[in-house]
């Protein structure tokens, strides 16, 4: 195991093979959304959403270890942060479900259609609103310049606090429960 911000970490070729020992006092945790993990997921993981995870501690204390994914690792770090503080062993899976599907390892699909990550709408949604900033004050009014200025800040935001409000309101949309 390999420790990356005091949390330590394994890849998946190494948690594939726990999870075939099939030990009962180990979990394999999924902390996206619930919209993803329906799309694909792990066999046997247990999803618990980032933002649910506070309210499932006493689930977690059962685990002598919670080995935590997400898509790629972002909300795990995040995830790990929450846990280690509540005093839970955890580890970190490097690279996610991403990893997992490209070691070829079998996904669990329950959806005909692939949800696409957060972190992606989230980029899709914050591109978006820079364009449309950018073309509105050319076009409208100068001052919707603003819009992509307002965007810009948020993003700015995110990368230093690691903390994404537009991520926190887009899992409430449809595709994402």
């Amino acid at each position: 195991m390999l420790k990356l911000d005091n949390c330590p970490s394994c890849d998946v070729e190494e948690l594939n093979q726990i999870i075939s020992e099939n030990n009962p006092d180990i979990i394999t945790l999924d902390v996206r959304t619930k919209g993803e993990y329906k799309s694909s997921n792990i066999s046997g993981s247990k999803n618990i959403p980032l933002d649910d995870l506070k309210k499932n501690i006493d689930y977690l204390r059962k685990f002598q270890k919670v080995y935590i994914y997400c898509h790629n690792g972002t909300r795990t770090d995040e995830a790990c942060k929450k846990l280690s503080k509540e005093g839970i062993e955890i580890v970190s899976v490097k690279g996610g479900i991403v990893s997992w599907r490209k070691a070829g390892y079998a996904i669990n699909s329950s959806s005909d259609i692939e949800v696409i990550s957060l972190q992606r709408q989230v980029q899709i949604t914050a591109g978006t609103f820079i364009l449309l900033g950018v073309i509105l004050s050319k076009v409208v009014d100068p001052n919707f310049i603003y819009l992509s200025a307002i965007m810009g800040v948020g993003l700015l935001f995110t990368g230093i606090s690691g903390s994404c409000m537009m991520a926190k309101m887009l899992v409430f949309l449809p595709w994402n429960k």
